[in-house]
Formats: structure tokens, sequence, C-alpha cells
């Protein structure tokens, strides 16, 4: 069985990837199939540098999704690039003769075209929730045709499901713990991390920290500047954006009383701050339908505690692993039970249901499923 993986066209895949949470489930994927023994081939970005590269386009890069673009010129640009990637995906899938080839997608852009025009086996995996998805009372057709849809969440299942989608399986997102470090002593500072917007709640986890008079450390991009202006900034005791080292220039402050903001972060800089957070807040407003951060968060021993939104009931083992609650005064009456719940408990249910090894193996199943289906 050959496994040929589709990626998105935005980002180059490469070994030591720092951004782009669907890249890395595709990287993750391809590093345990081939400690299989599975052929593995990756459609992706002309620029990527992993083995068993199938070259598109070069990556077009992230404006397309995160950031208004300007100028037609630009959006002209863009779509062109897409549509090229899509052309050299099917033009691949057509002149592609092995047997038991399976073609797993992780590109919404070919969502349209897998049932006529792909000719192969195939497994779509979703990761967006519906209003970041095709909207079927739009494109009612690609609800109709498109088949053997992967859910990451029951969550996302029921969501996709209620706007006429059929969802073949539902497979968690998985991280490998190993690259994770461990803790059971905490400093005493709460963790918010993520994209700075209305939806991720960072308003609500100032509340709370205030209310509970709580260090936080807010660490994340600013994706909407005028919510961070009005409604984070204000209250910021220490800025420490510039700083390399975050947790270290946290720990170099001799007052630490308050809200403090370390910017983005990437994989380095973010993992002592899991690691030594004792509970990491997630006011999420919006039906997130897998966040990678909770699960990278409990595999360092670190709690959560949630407002019980989306695919949040799922992850969060209520009383164990972290608290999952209606609103924030709830969040902030649960702080007073973080001494009860073991870090340990934390990880060992990470291992348990959001390894990469669980992943993968659940997703082999299905491909062996699909491979030999008539």
């Amino acid at each position: 069985m050959n496994i040929v993986h589709v990626a998105p066209p935005f980002l180059a895949l490469d070994e030591n990837l720092q951004y782009g949470g669907i890249e890395r489930i595709i990287n993750m994927l391809r590093y345990k199939q081939q400690q299989l023994d599975i052929p593995t081939f990756v459609l992706a970005p002309s620029d990527s540098t992993v083995a068993g590269l199938i070259p598109t386009v070069p990556s077009i890069g992230i404006d397309e999704i995160y950031a208004p673009l300007t100028g037609q010129d630009k959006v002209r640009q863009s779509k062109w690039a897409i549509l090229n990637h899509v052309v050299k995906v099917i033009e691949y899938a057509r002149s592609s003769n092995e047997e038991k080839k399976l073609f797993h997608v992780h590109d919404d852009y070919l969502l349209p075209f897998l049932p006529q025009i792909l000719g192969k086996p195939y497994l779509f995996s979703a990761y967006n929730h519906y209003p970041d998805f095709w909207q079927t009372e739009e494109h009612p057709d690609v609800a109709k045709d498109v088949r053997n849809i992967v859910a990451v969440s029951e969550a996302h299942k029921r969501n996709l499901e209620s706007h006429g989608f059929s969802i073949h399986a539902v497979v968690y997102n998985g991280i490998e713990p190993k690259d994770f470090p461990f803790s059971d002593q905490k400093d005493n500072f709460l963790l918010s991390l993520g994209v700075i917007a209305p939806h991720k709640g960072q308003k609500l986890a100032v509340e709370i920290a205030q209310e509970s008079a709580q260090n936080l450390i807010i660490a994340g991009n600013i994706g909407d500047n005028a919510y961070f202006d009005k409604f984070i900034k204000p209250y910021v005791t220490f800025d420490l954006s510039t700083e390399s080292d975050k947790l270290a220039a946290y720990n170099s402050l001799t007052q630490k009383q308050g809200i403090i903001y370390v910017g983005s972060v990437n994989d380095t800089q973010k993992k002592p701050l899991f690691k030594k957070a004792k509970a990491f807040l997630m006011p999420t407003l919006c039906e997130d339908p897998c966040p990678a951060v909770p699960i990278e968060s409990l595999v360092c021993g670190t709690p959560v505690i949630a407002l019980a939104n989306g695919s949040l009931p799922e992850m969060i083992v209520d009383g164990k692993t972290g608290f999952l609650c209606q609103d924030i005064t709830q969040m902030v009456q649960s702080l007073s039970f973080l001494p009860h719940l073991n870090p340990s408990d934390c990880r060992a249910d990470v291992e348990k249901r959001f390894s990469l090894d669980k992943m993968a193996r659940d997703y082999l199943k299905l491909y062996q499923e699909l491979i030999t289906s008539p």
C-alpha cells in the first residue's frame, strides 16, 4: 500500500516546521508511516524539503488565510497559485497507475474535485470548524458527493453532519509525547497561548486572573489589533515580547504580579511555559474542532481550565486533567481545586488518547479499509 499525502499549498514542509497545524500533522504521519515501512509520498509546495516530495507550486504563504489581501493583483496571483496547485495534484492522480495507492487529502481546496476527478481511493481529513469550511448553503453538491471525510472530534463530526456532510470516521489529532517536557513542579502563573482574537477569549483570561489575583502569561500572535489594544494592552503589567527566552525573562522579573505579555512563541519558547504553568486557561468562545494547545499543555503535566465549548469536553477529563466550566465564575472557582489534580494523570491521558502513535494507527486502519473496499 502506497500513501500519498496531499498538503495545502500555503507552507513548505520541512523537518523543523515551527508553524502550521495541518503541515505538522502531515509531517508526523509521514514520519510514523515511514517507520512502519509504508511507502509514503507528499504532494506539497515545491520548496518543501521532506523525503518523498512530489512538488506542486512554490509555497504561497499564509496571507490568504490569516490576513486580508489588498490589491487585485495580489488576489489574482494567490488564486492562480492555488488553482495551479490543484491542477498539478489532479494531473499526478490521473497519471498514477500503481495499484493499492491511497490519497490522504489534507487540502480543503481539493474537496469539490475528489469524487469525479481524483479517480483513486481517497481519505479527506477536515480540520476547520464549519464557518471556515465549504458552506453547504452555497455549495450543496459538495456535501452530496464527497465521501470518506474524517472529522477530528465527535463535536466536529456532529457540527459537519448538521450541515449535510457525511462523516466516515473520527480521528483525533495527535502529538509525539516524548517531544514535550514534563514537570510536576509548577511556577506561580497561569498561561494563555493562542492567536489573540475575540473568539479565543483572552479578554476573559485577563478577567479570571484579575478576579483571582493570579499572575497570567499571555502568549500569541496578535490576530486582531483593535481587540488587543482595547482588552489586553491596557492591563499588561510587563511586555516581554522582544525577549527570546520567555520563561527566563519572566523569572528575571523582581515583581511578577499582574498580566505579562510575551508575544508570539515558537516550539522552543512555548514548551517551558507549558511545563511550568500551574494551569492553562481556555475561555474559548468558538466551537474549536480539536485544538493542539490543550493537548500540548496536558502532556507537559499542566491541567486545562476551559469553557465547555466545541471538542474540549472530549479532551479534558473533568476533575482529573482539568476542569470544564460554564462561565468564568466557575473557572475562577476551579483554581482552588488545582492542588487535587495529579500532573502525571494529565500526561498519561495524552499518551493514551492523543499520541502520534494512536493517530497513526487509527489512520492506518482506515487506509486498509478503503484500499480493500470494492
